[in-house]
């Protein structure tokens, strides 16, 4: 990443929309590698992403009291939407 400090992300919180597919997981193992505590957000339970370190929460990006939940009792500090519609 170009002009970011490697501590930049050490110890945030960030939550990931899209996690399970190919951008969102590649940014989640990027920015742990760099520290971050990594949330993700999945419409259903497809990968063990327990064995990395991530915290999974599971339900439809579109349903604003779960994202507004995952961010307040998470304490999340930056959210990076990775979700795409597949086709």
């Amino acid at each position: 990443m170009i002009g970011i400090s490697n501590n930049m992300f050490k110890e945030k919180k960030i939550l990931i929309t899209g996690i399970s597919g190919f951008l969102g997981s590649s940014l989640a193992s990027r920015l742990a590698e760099l520290g971050a505590d990594i949330y993700g957000i999945v419409r259903e339970q497809v990968c063990d992403f327990a064995n990395r370190g991530y915290k999974i929460i599971t339900g439809d990006i579109q349903d604003i009291a779960l994202i507004r939940r995952a961010i307040v009792e998470n304490e999340i500090e930056i959210c990076l939407h990775m979700a795409a519609i597949a086709t």
